[in-house]
């Protein structure tokens, strides 16, 4: 025993003479040989031989780059955007206080989910303020969902400034509503448009519909250029559209367009199921009314219900319009005459207004207009018909009809009900909101023409050069060149010309790296319809994120942290399948045993 406790105390003491001080000795065994030998065998530790060591090394330098570009950009470029961010939300905000929710439940509808928004705003409130300060707050909650996605797919960037925007426009609605001078419950830029909306005259009300949504397309898409140029969004189905257009290299405007003119034909019909008949403009219900003529008013089907009675559509509107035209107390002075309204129509003329007086007095003198004592209401008998002239009739009816949509006449038979959404769904409230759709989406590819394409022939005799200097700037398409022969001033000349085909935004970056390297360079500009086949919109040049990524992994500090934290995770994550693959393996061995 004191032998072998000898030659081991030797051994550790060569052991210690010979190993060198700067070993580590956690990637390096040492082997002892009998006679003395030390040899070195290097080893990786098996958690950093594991995939899952991998894994989470990457995943951590990725989030340690992405710290490091949102610093940047809150340091760097978040003050200019949240300019721009602002200055769209105060124009959308504008548009829709001033020109579209102003309009009210029957005008203007903007797009996308924008239209849902306005839909619970008007189902949540009849007054015309309320919703429109609704629509923010309703088109912020529809956003929530969409944003959870716009973090996940179109990243935190996108997402956060599309927050701020949603956010702002509440903000900016609630301090238009607290200025006095400028309170859109009371200040109306042009006209306010409801009042118009009273009268029965389509003309007028349609053009200033659709001079709303002129004005109101305009605002909106400038704003969305805006918006746009930072690479944000301004919710609602931009994060789908946005997120498809990337993939698919769609023009954003038309995508939008399409989509939102979708959306809006549903959320017009659906308003038009749920619109109460009194808000309908009187140049539906007059039309209406146009469809039937004296005899057919007094058909049964067409009877409706008032005061719990049901009566003949002709008896509701004449009762609508002597309870407006009677000039004193009705069913007091019908008291003091017996019920009898033919002697008070008789002995008092100068109670009723003078057009109505004479309109109905062939009725009244045929003693087809009797008051109903026990319903208090006056009841127009369908005989009256026979002895009446075919011109005595139609003056009748049409006097009836437009004094009656005049002064607010709304009950309306089932079909002639159906007959007044259905003009609704079809009328100036869809045309001009899609009038309002296409001039946002047309001005919004005006102004921001990210997918507007050109064809760029250029001429130079660097032809390497200008190759390499699209690369750099991340064109990602073809690059089409060959030899030409130019000849100038009797001379020919030798030349290169190169094709491309890109975005007109891109080129306007391009142009002067091109024009640097060749100052001599020619470029003919030839209008573009369509490419066909694989293209690439953008050019990817991340300069920003190359640079971090360097950073990151050349700082050995900063990698040697980042693999001590991925060589924790990852042998724990090794340990516990470990576990769990030793308990499968466990039960699967228990159960052979019990067969």
């Amino acid at each position: 025993m004191s032998e072998k406790k000898a030659n081991k105390e030797q051994k550790n003491l060569i052991k210690d003479s010979v190993i060198p001080a700067n070993l580590n000795v956690d990637t390096t065994e040492i082997i002892i040989t009998e006679d003395g030998q030390v040899i070195e065998e290097q080893f990786e530790d098996k958690a950093t031989q594991s995939a899952n060591y991998s894994k989470i090394e990457k995943s951590l330098i990725s989030r340690r780059e992405q710290s490091i570009l949102i610093a940047n950009y809150f340091k760097i470029r978040f003050l200019k955007d949240l300019g721009m961010v602002a200055m769209a939300a105060l124009f959308v905000t504008i548009a829709f206080d001033y020109f579209i929710t102003s309009t009210g439940p029957t005008g203007l509808f903007p797009a996308g989910l924008g239209s849902l928004a306005r839909f619970f705003g008007l189902l949540t409130s009849p007054e015309i303020s309320t919703q429109a300060a609704l629509y923010f707050v309703y088109y912020f909650l529809l956003n929530i969902p969409l944003m959870i996605f716009g973090i996940v797919r179109l990243g935190w960037k996108f997402t956060f400034t599309t927050f701020l925007y949603i956010v702002l426009q509440i903000g900016f609605d609630q301090i238009l509503r607290i200025l006095p001078l400028v309170n859109p419950n009371e200040f109306h830029m042009l006209i306010d448009i409801n009042i118009l909306n009273s009268n029965p005259n389509s003309w007028n009300n349609s053009i200033w519909l659709f001079l709303f949504a002129l004005i109101g397309g305009a605002m909106v898409g400038a704003a969305y250029s805006l918006i746009y140029r930072i690479g944000s969004s301004t919710g609602g189905m931009d994060f789908i559209t946005v997120w498809i257009s990337r993939k698919k290299s769609k023009p954003l405007g038309s995508l939008n367009r399409n989509i939102n003119l979708l959306i809006l034909g549903v959320i017009i019909i659906l308003n038009a199921i749920v619109l109460n008949p009194s808000l309908f403009s009187p140049d539906l219900i007059l039309s209406a009314l146009k469809s039937l003529d004296f005899d057919s008013s007094f058909s049964s089907k067409n009877d409706v219900t008032l005061n719990g009675y049901h009566v003949n559509l002709f008896s509701s509107m004449f009762n609508h319009n002597i309870f407006n035209k009677y000039n004193g107390d009705l069913l007091g002075d019908l008291y003091d005459h017996d019920y009898d309204f033919v002697r008070l129509w008789t002995e008092h003329p100068e109670k009723f207004d003078p057009q109505f007086y004479w309109t109905f007095s062939p009725l009244v003198n045929q003693n087809a207009i009797v008051f109903d004592q026990d319903k208090a209401l006056f009841i127009v008998n369908s005989s009256v018909s026979m002895p009446l002239l075919p011109n005595q009739k139609d003056l009748i009816w049409n006097y009836l009809s437009i004094d009656s949509v005049t002064s607010g006449y709304s009950k309306l038979p089932l079909q002639l009900e159906i007959l007044v959404r259905v003009k609704f769904i079809f009328g100036p409230t869809l045309f001009a909101s899609i009038l309002l759709v296409f001039t946002s989406g047309m001005l919004t590819n005006a102004l921001y023409p990210k997918y507007k394409i050109r064809t760029y022939l250029i001429t130079t005799k660097l032809m390497h050069q200008i190759s390499n200097v699209l690369l750099e700037n991340g064109y990602e398409n073809d690059i089409m060149s060959w030899d030409a022969t130019n000849r100038t001033t009797g001379n020919y000349l030798h030349r290169s010309i190169i094709m491309v085909s890109m975005s007109v935004m891109d080129w306007d970056v391009i142009e002067k790296f091109i024009f640097t390297a060749d100052p001599f360079a020619k470029v003919n500009v030839i209008k573009t319809k369509e490419v066909k086949g694989l293209f690439k919109f953008e050019t990817k040049k991340n300069e920003e994120r190359e640079y971090v990524h360097q950073s990151v992994v050349s700082d050995e500090n900063e990698l040697e942290k980042i693999r001590q934290v991925a060589y924790v995770k990852s042998s724990r994550r090794d340990e516990r399948e470990a576990r769990r693959l030793a308990k499968n393996k466990t039960k699967k061995t228990s159960k052979k045993i019990e067969k």
